[in-house]
Protein backbone atom coordinates (compact mmCIF):
# COMPACT_ATOMS: atom_id res chain seq x y z
CA UNK A 1 0.00 0.00 0.00
CA UNK A 2 1.07 3.59 -0.67
CA UNK A 3 2.90 5.35 2.14
CA UNK A 4 0.59 7.21 4.55
CA UNK A 5 2.24 10.13 6.36
CA UNK A 6 1.15 11.31 9.80
CA UNK A 7 0.86 15.01 10.71
CA UNK A 8 1.64 16.26 7.22
CA UNK A 9 1.69 20.06 6.92
CA UNK A 10 -0.83 21.26 4.33
CA UNK A 11 0.46 24.83 4.10
CA UNK A 12 2.26 24.13 0.83
CA UNK A 13 -0.81 22.48 -0.66
CA UNK A 14 -2.92 25.66 -0.67
CA UNK A 15 -2.71 28.89 -2.65
CA UNK A 16 -3.36 30.84 0.54
CA UNK A 17 -0.29 29.19 2.15
CA UNK A 18 -2.08 28.95 5.49
CA UNK A 19 -3.09 25.98 7.62
CA UNK A 20 -2.01 23.23 9.95
CA UNK A 21 -1.36 19.55 9.40
CA UNK A 22 -3.46 16.66 8.16
CA UNK A 23 -3.80 13.83 10.69
CA UNK A 24 -2.91 11.51 7.81
CA UNK A 25 -1.84 12.30 4.24
CA UNK A 26 -1.23 10.20 1.13
CA UNK A 27 -0.55 10.68 -2.56
CA UNK A 28 -1.41 7.48 -4.47
CA UNK A 29 0.28 6.69 -7.77
CA UNK A 30 -2.75 5.08 -9.39
CA UNK A 31 -6.41 4.17 -8.88
CA UNK A 32 -5.59 0.79 -7.30
CA UNK A 33 -3.63 2.56 -4.58
CA UNK A 34 -6.52 5.00 -4.14
CA UNK A 35 -8.85 2.02 -3.61
CA UNK A 36 -6.48 0.68 -0.95
CA UNK A 37 -6.34 4.05 0.80
CA UNK A 38 -10.11 4.40 0.93
CA UNK A 39 -10.41 0.87 2.33
CA UNK A 40 -7.74 1.62 4.95
CA UNK A 41 -9.48 4.84 5.99
CA UNK A 42 -12.84 3.07 6.34
CA UNK A 43 -11.27 0.34 8.45
CA UNK A 44 -9.77 3.01 10.70
CA UNK A 45 -13.08 4.94 10.70
CA UNK A 46 -11.34 8.01 9.31
CA UNK A 47 -12.96 10.74 7.26
CA UNK A 48 -11.53 11.24 3.77
CA UNK A 49 -10.87 14.56 2.05
CA UNK A 50 -9.48 15.09 -1.43
CA UNK A 51 -7.19 18.08 -1.89
CA UNK A 52 -6.60 19.51 -5.34
CA UNK A 53 -4.75 22.77 -5.92
CA UNK A 54 -6.06 24.14 -2.63
CA UNK A 55 -7.09 27.36 -4.35
CA UNK A 56 -10.41 27.81 -2.57
CA UNK A 57 -9.91 26.43 0.93
CA UNK A 58 -8.94 27.89 4.29
CA UNK A 59 -7.32 25.30 6.54
CA UNK A 60 -7.38 25.89 10.28
CA UNK A 61 -4.03 26.44 11.98
CA UNK A 62 -4.96 23.49 14.20
CA UNK A 63 -5.09 21.22 11.19
CA UNK A 64 -7.67 18.72 10.01
CA UNK A 65 -8.50 15.19 11.16
CA UNK A 66 -8.82 12.09 9.05
CA UNK A 67 -7.07 11.20 5.80
CA UNK A 68 -6.27 13.85 3.19
CA UNK A 69 -5.51 12.50 -0.29
CA UNK A 70 -3.86 14.28 -3.21
CA UNK A 71 -4.68 12.90 -6.68
CA UNK A 72 -1.99 14.96 -8.39
CA UNK A 73 -0.16 11.82 -9.55
CA UNK A 74 -2.91 9.20 -9.79
CA UNK A 75 -5.21 11.39 -11.90
CA UNK A 76 -2.78 13.33 -14.08
CA UNK A 77 -3.68 11.88 -17.49
CA UNK A 78 -4.68 14.14 -20.40
CA UNK A 79 -5.63 12.80 -23.83
CA UNK A 80 -7.03 14.31 -27.03
CA UNK A 81 -9.36 12.45 -29.40
CA UNK A 82 -10.87 14.50 -32.19
CA UNK A 83 -12.74 17.39 -30.57
CA UNK A 84 -12.76 15.69 -27.17
CA UNK A 85 -10.24 15.98 -24.34
CA UNK A 86 -10.22 13.57 -21.40
CA UNK A 87 -8.31 14.58 -18.29
CA UNK A 88 -7.71 13.22 -14.83
CA UNK A 89 -9.16 15.15 -11.91
CA UNK A 90 -5.67 16.16 -10.75
CA UNK A 91 -4.93 18.12 -13.94
CA UNK A 92 -4.70 21.89 -13.46
CA UNK A 93 -7.23 23.97 -15.40
CA UNK A 94 -4.57 26.11 -17.13
CA UNK A 95 -2.97 22.86 -18.39
CA UNK A 96 -6.35 21.84 -19.86
CA UNK A 97 -6.67 25.24 -21.55
CA UNK A 98 -3.16 25.05 -23.03
CA UNK A 99 -3.63 21.46 -24.24
CA UNK A 100 -6.86 22.46 -25.95
CA UNK A 101 -5.24 25.51 -27.56
CA UNK A 102 -2.28 23.48 -28.83
CA UNK A 103 -4.77 21.01 -30.31
CA UNK A 104 -6.78 23.74 -32.06
CA UNK A 105 -9.77 23.21 -29.78
CA UNK A 106 -11.86 26.05 -28.35
CA UNK A 107 -14.20 26.21 -25.38
CA UNK A 108 -11.78 25.81 -22.50
CA UNK A 109 -10.10 29.22 -22.82
CA UNK A 110 -11.74 30.46 -19.61
CA UNK A 111 -9.77 27.82 -17.68
CA UNK A 112 -6.45 29.57 -18.36
CA UNK A 113 -6.78 31.94 -15.40
CA UNK A 114 -8.34 29.63 -12.83
CA UNK A 115 -5.77 28.17 -10.39
CA UNK A 116 -7.60 24.95 -9.62
CA UNK A 117 -7.78 21.32 -10.68
CA UNK A 118 -10.37 19.67 -12.90
CA UNK A 119 -11.71 17.74 -9.91
CA UNK A 120 -12.27 20.82 -7.79
CA UNK A 121 -13.72 22.74 -10.73
CA UNK A 122 -16.27 20.00 -11.39
CA UNK A 123 -17.53 20.18 -7.83
CA UNK A 124 -17.89 23.96 -7.81
CA UNK A 125 -18.71 24.52 -11.50
CA UNK A 126 -15.78 26.90 -11.75
CA UNK A 127 -15.85 29.58 -14.39
CA UNK A 128 -15.49 33.23 -15.21
CA UNK A 129 -19.03 34.04 -16.35
CA UNK A 130 -22.47 32.49 -16.80
CA UNK A 131 -21.61 31.06 -20.22
CA UNK A 132 -17.99 30.21 -19.40
CA UNK A 133 -18.01 27.52 -16.75
CA UNK A 134 -17.53 23.78 -16.52
CA UNK A 135 -21.16 23.01 -17.33
CA UNK A 136 -20.64 24.36 -20.85
CA UNK A 137 -17.92 21.89 -21.85
CA UNK A 138 -18.30 18.71 -19.74
CA UNK A 139 -19.88 15.68 -21.38
CA UNK A 140 -18.97 12.90 -18.93
CA UNK A 141 -17.47 12.52 -15.46
CA UNK A 142 -16.04 9.33 -13.96
CA UNK A 143 -16.22 9.01 -10.19
CA UNK A 144 -15.27 6.51 -7.52
CA UNK A 145 -18.56 5.68 -5.80
CA UNK A 146 -18.77 3.09 -3.04
CA UNK A 147 -15.55 1.49 -4.23
CA UNK A 148 -16.66 1.27 -7.87
CA UNK A 149 -16.00 3.45 -10.91
CA UNK A 150 -19.19 4.99 -12.27
CA UNK A 151 -19.88 7.37 -15.15
CA UNK A 152 -22.13 10.40 -14.97
CA UNK A 153 -23.19 12.12 -18.16
CA UNK A 154 -23.74 15.87 -18.35
CA UNK A 155 -27.46 15.72 -17.62
CA UNK A 156 -26.95 13.36 -14.67
CA UNK A 157 -25.25 16.23 -12.85
CA UNK A 158 -27.11 19.18 -11.35
CA UNK A 159 -25.19 22.31 -12.38
CA UNK A 160 -25.57 25.49 -10.35
CA UNK A 161 -23.73 28.71 -9.66
CA UNK A 162 -20.44 27.68 -8.01
CA UNK A 163 -21.87 24.31 -7.04
CA UNK A 164 -22.86 20.96 -8.54
CA UNK A 165 -24.46 17.78 -7.27
CA UNK A 166 -20.98 16.19 -7.26
CA UNK A 167 -19.96 18.34 -4.29
CA UNK A 168 -22.43 16.83 -1.83
CA UNK A 169 -22.42 13.31 -3.28
CA UNK A 170 -19.38 11.99 -1.44
CA UNK A 171 -18.09 10.62 -4.74
CA UNK A 172 -14.43 11.08 -5.68
CA UNK A 173 -13.98 12.59 -9.13
CA UNK A 174 -11.47 10.57 -11.16
CA UNK A 175 -11.61 12.04 -14.66
CA UNK A 176 -13.76 14.05 -17.06
CA UNK A 177 -14.41 14.28 -20.76
CA UNK A 178 -14.81 17.68 -22.42
CA UNK A 179 -16.55 18.49 -25.71
CA UNK A 180 -14.79 21.31 -27.54
CA UNK A 181 -14.88 22.81 -31.05
CA UNK A 182 -12.20 23.28 -33.67
CA UNK A 183 -10.74 26.77 -34.04
CA UNK A 184 -7.52 28.50 -35.03
CA UNK A 185 -4.83 28.10 -32.39
CA UNK A 186 -3.80 31.73 -32.95
CA UNK A 187 -7.34 32.94 -32.22
CA UNK A 188 -7.52 30.78 -29.09
CA UNK A 189 -4.12 32.03 -27.88
CA UNK A 190 -5.18 35.63 -28.44
CA UNK A 191 -8.32 35.10 -26.37
CA UNK A 192 -6.36 33.47 -23.54
CA UNK A 193 -3.78 36.27 -23.48
CA UNK A 194 -6.59 38.80 -23.13
CA UNK A 195 -8.14 36.80 -20.28
CA UNK A 196 -4.81 36.59 -18.44
CA UNK A 197 -4.14 40.31 -18.90
CA UNK A 198 -7.56 41.14 -17.48
CA UNK A 199 -7.01 38.85 -14.52
CA UNK A 200 -3.60 40.35 -13.77
CA UNK A 201 -5.01 43.88 -13.95
CA UNK A 202 -7.98 43.24 -11.65
CA UNK A 203 -6.86 40.54 -9.19
CA UNK A 204 -3.93 40.29 -6.72
CA UNK A 205 -2.38 37.28 -8.42
CA UNK A 206 1.16 37.98 -7.12
CA UNK A 207 0.23 37.55 -3.44
CA UNK A 208 -1.00 34.50 -1.49
CA UNK A 209 -4.79 34.39 -1.80
CA UNK A 210 -7.69 31.95 -2.00
CA UNK A 211 -9.44 33.45 -5.00
CA UNK A 212 -12.87 34.97 -4.55
CA UNK A 213 -13.88 34.86 -0.89
CA UNK A 214 -17.64 35.19 -1.48
CA UNK A 215 -20.07 34.09 -4.15
CA UNK A 216 -21.82 36.82 -6.10
CA UNK A 217 -25.39 37.35 -4.84
CA UNK A 218 -28.14 37.23 -7.46
CA UNK A 219 -28.05 40.33 -9.63
CA UNK A 220 -24.97 41.87 -8.03
CA UNK A 221 -21.26 41.41 -7.37
CA UNK A 222 -19.72 40.57 -4.01
CA UNK A 223 -16.69 42.74 -4.74
CA UNK A 224 -18.86 45.80 -5.41
CA UNK A 225 -20.85 45.30 -2.21
CA UNK A 226 -17.73 44.76 -0.10
CA UNK A 227 -16.09 47.89 -1.48
CA UNK A 228 -19.28 49.95 -1.09
CA UNK A 229 -19.53 48.79 2.54
CA UNK A 230 -16.12 50.31 3.21
CA UNK A 231 -14.11 47.10 3.53
CA UNK A 232 -11.46 47.71 0.89
CA UNK A 233 -8.12 47.89 2.64
CA UNK A 234 -9.44 46.44 5.92
CA UNK A 235 -6.39 44.96 7.66
CA UNK A 236 -5.10 42.76 10.47
CA UNK A 237 -1.45 42.45 11.49
CA UNK A 238 -0.57 40.24 8.52
CA UNK A 239 -3.59 40.14 6.19
CA UNK A 240 -5.82 42.59 4.34
CA UNK A 241 -8.78 42.94 2.02
CA UNK A 242 -7.18 43.59 -1.35
CA UNK A 243 -7.21 47.18 -2.59
CA UNK A 244 -7.16 45.82 -6.14
CA UNK A 245 -10.25 43.61 -5.78
CA UNK A 246 -12.36 43.77 -2.61
CA UNK A 247 -13.48 40.13 -2.88
CA UNK A 248 -9.90 38.93 -2.31
CA UNK A 249 -7.91 38.62 0.91
CA UNK A 250 -4.11 38.62 0.75
CA UNK A 251 -1.39 38.37 3.39
CA UNK A 252 2.33 38.88 3.88
CA UNK A 253 3.15 35.22 4.42
CA UNK A 254 2.76 35.27 8.21
CA UNK A 255 -1.01 35.32 8.66
CA UNK A 256 -2.87 32.64 10.56
CA UNK A 257 -6.31 31.25 9.80
CA UNK A 258 -7.80 33.35 12.62
CA UNK A 259 -6.82 36.56 10.83
CA UNK A 260 -8.50 35.40 7.62
CA UNK A 261 -11.63 34.39 9.54
CA UNK A 262 -11.69 37.82 11.22
CA UNK A 263 -11.59 39.60 7.84
CA UNK A 264 -14.23 37.32 6.31
CA UNK A 265 -16.50 37.97 9.29
CA UNK A 266 -15.99 41.74 9.08
CA UNK A 267 -16.69 41.80 5.34
CA UNK A 268 -19.81 39.70 5.78
CA UNK A 269 -21.16 41.75 8.68
CA UNK A 270 -20.48 45.13 7.07
CA UNK A 271 -22.26 44.13 3.86
CA UNK A 272 -25.17 42.73 5.89
CA UNK A 273 -25.40 45.97 7.86
CA UNK A 274 -25.15 48.21 4.79
CA UNK A 275 -27.29 46.32 2.29
CA UNK A 276 -29.20 43.61 4.16
CA UNK A 277 -27.42 40.94 2.12
CA UNK A 278 -25.59 38.04 3.75
CA UNK A 279 -22.73 37.03 1.51
CA UNK A 280 -22.09 33.29 1.21
CA UNK A 281 -18.43 32.15 1.23
CA UNK A 282 -17.12 30.61 -1.95
CA UNK A 283 -14.09 29.24 -0.12
CA UNK A 284 -14.35 26.18 2.12
CA UNK A 285 -13.31 25.78 5.74
CA UNK A 286 -11.21 22.75 6.64
CA UNK A 287 -10.66 22.11 10.31
CA UNK A 288 -11.12 19.58 13.10
CA UNK A 289 -13.31 21.99 15.02
CA UNK A 290 -16.69 23.37 13.95
CA UNK A 291 -16.58 25.96 11.15
CA UNK A 292 -16.59 29.62 12.20
CA UNK A 293 -20.05 31.20 12.04
CA UNK A 294 -19.13 33.18 8.92
CA UNK A 295 -19.08 29.86 7.05
CA UNK A 296 -22.62 28.93 8.10
CA UNK A 297 -24.83 28.17 5.13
Amino acid sequence: MVNVVANKSLTGYTYLRIGGAAEWFAEPNNIDELHDLIKWAHEKKLSVRIIGAGSNILIADGGVGGLVISLKIACSNIQVSGTHITTGSGVMLPALAKKAANSGLSGAEFCIGIPGTVGGALQSNSGTAAHSDMSTIVSQVTVLKNGQLENYYHDDIVWGYRQTSLKSSGDIVIEARFNLVGKSSDAIDSNMRALLASRKATQPTAEPNAGSIFKNPVGDYAGRLIEAAGCKGLVTKNASVSKLHANFITHNGNAGSDEIVYLITEMQQKVQSSFGIRLSPEIEWWGSEAPPSCFDK
